[in-house]
């Protein structure tokens, strides 16, 4: 499958709250609590599709002293399978620490988006849904 093309791929901040929020809007709730994006995270990005709206959302947090960034992505369901999240998790992965991936078995758009990105070994399966 080929990557869409983002329009827009940024980092995010505390400016970027109607932004996230239109996000939020759009969103399953369910997928808003399985995913825990958060703005106030410490790297936060955000992709705006062709209708200018943003599609996806990756937040990132360190785990303790380790190297290490747990981030986490969502796609709004109408715009899933198309690349965005890959792109995100590329940016993240450009700026933030070494990277690994958490995924949920049921989901596994999370771990394509892994594998494109050559982290295939770097995946810890986490729970079912």
């Amino acid at each position: 499958m080929a990557e869409a093309d983002a329009e827009y791929v940024s980092s995010l901040h505390a400016g970027d709250e109607a932004l996230f929020s239109d996000f939020e809007c759009g969103a399953d709730q369910e997928d808003l609590d399985a995913a825990l994006v958060d703005l106030n995270d410490w790297a936060v990005f955000g992709a705006l599709g062709q209708d200018g709206r943003s599609v996806t959302i990756a937040s990132a947090y360190p785990l303790s002293d380790m190297q290490l960034a747990d981030t986490r992505v969502q796609t709004l369901e109408y715009a899933r399978g198309n690349g965005y999240a890959t792109q995100l998790l590329r940016a993240a992965c450009s700026t933030c620490y070494d990277a690994w991936v958490r995924t949920v078995l049921s989901l596994p758009a999370g771990q394509q988006s892994s594998h494109r990105l050559g982290l295939g070994r770097r995946i810890d399966v986490v729970w079912p849904l």
